[in-house]
């Protein structure tokens, strides 16, 4: 392939890439390998039973996703690559070991695999049990480590 940036018609450039001698290349995000990878979240905001205490959980609400249980906050190890893929084959129970206060996400659960040991942030919902947030919160920094 040869690069060659062609003229402007109807808002679209003719393009054609060298991937052996464009530096610009060295970013992710502009490398023809990369660029069929997707990066932001699939929408997959369905209801499920959870897996930890069985109770019926409804899909999320409030125009997001629902990825833990309202209830006991457990979650699934289910995501791999993007949040709502679904393509990680753990699928593990992830026990909700902490929280974090982020200025502009919220509280965020932290999550850990309790079959092969992965930790993630899970943003709470609006429903979320209080009481049980509130707990995590008392959980000292070091517990939240193993």
């Amino acid at each position: 392939m040869v690069a060659r940036i062609g003229v402007r018609i109807d808002g679209i450039y003719n393009v054609s890439i060298n991937p052996n001698t464009d530096t610009s290349l060295a970013k992710p995000s502009l490398n023809p390998k990369y660029m069929n990878i997707r990066k932001n979240m699939i929408a997959n905001n369905k209801g499920f039973v959870c897996k930890k205490c069985g109770k019926r959980v409804g899909k999320h609400t409030g125009g997001s996703c629902r990825n833990h249980c309202p209830f006991c906050l457990y979650s699934l190890h289910v995501d791999l690559q993007v949040p709502g893929d679904r393509a990680n084959e753990c699928k593990g129970l992830m026990k909700p070991i902490g929280i974090e206060l982020n200025k502009k996400k919220g509280i965020r659960i932290l999550h850990l695999c309790q079959t092969c040991g992965h930790k993630a942030y899970n943003c709470s919902a609006p429903d979320d049990n209080y009481d049980l947030i509130c707990q995590l919160s008392r959980v000292p920094q070091e517990d939240r480590r193993k």
